[in-house]
């Protein structure tokens, strides 16, 4: 008998430590939060910084990163979440908990020099180099690529590069207004529509229900959205 009830206490405290752990998750003072070093990303820096210091009461430190670097810092724990990424890439990572609502519709665009012809078919030449970053690379795995592609995960450098003629193509993640900038200065064509949502480390689920009540709350007739 004494065996017995030993066993049933052994098994009912394993039984209960998943939901022991979700109860005592404490709410931290300070988080990192690592962002794209894309030069249209600050209004959803804005608003994620005062999601967490204005509405949950946390601090954070914020930490430009180089695109695919983003995700593995997040994923291995040495940034706490990130303020924008495509929910497709995002869904790769087996840590990253993709937090709704999503913020932004945006497209993956190809960037040509003024008068070069701006067509998909610079993908099938085999003389074209065309700038981009392995999470773009993802996202279009459905075109066939027999041009020369050139992964720099620093976004802003693709701009400069284009602007400065050192390359004469690019592939580059935007949205509404930003896009329309671009169009003053290269030729654009669009490839994708991607969904785009703020991401947490998994270990901080416990943050969910405050952090989708107050997205919910600010997107309110205030939507990031673009169609």
């Amino acid at each position: 008998m004494y065996r017995l009830i030993t066993l049933l206490m052994v098994l009912l405290s394993f039984e209960s430590y998943p939901g022991e752990e979700r109860a005592t998750y404490s709410k931290p003072e300070r988080l990192v939060i690592s962002h794209l070093d894309h030069p249209g990303i600050q209004p959803f820096v804005s608003m994620i910084k005062a999601v967490y210091q204005d509405d949950l009461g946390i601090k954070v430190t914020l930490l430009p990163t180089p695109a695919m670097r983003g995700f593995f810092m997040v994923n291995e724990g040495f940034s706490d979440a990130d303020v924008l990424r495509i929910d497709v890439n995002a869904g790769a990572f087996e840590n990253l908990i993709i937090v709704e609502p999503g913020l932004l519709i945006g497209e993956l665009l190809l960037l040509c020099q003024r008068g070069l012809e701006c067509t998909t078919e610079v993908f099938s030449d085999p003389e074209s180099i065309i700038l981009t970053n392995m999470a773009n690379q993802r996202i279009l795995d459905g075109y066939q690529f027999k041009a020369r592609v050139v992964n720099n995960e620093k976004l802003s450098d693709t701009l400069e590069m284009l602007t400065e003629g050192r390359v004469r193509y690019g592939i580059f993640g935007s949205y509404g207004t930003f896009t329309d900038k671009l169009r003053e200065s290269f030729e654009v064509t669009e490839l994708k529509k991607v969904r785009l949502h703020h991401v947490i480390h998994k270990k901080h689920s416990g943050l969910l229900p405050e952090l989708q009540q107050s997205l919910n709350k600010r997107l309110n007739g205030k939507s990031f959205l673009q169609d």
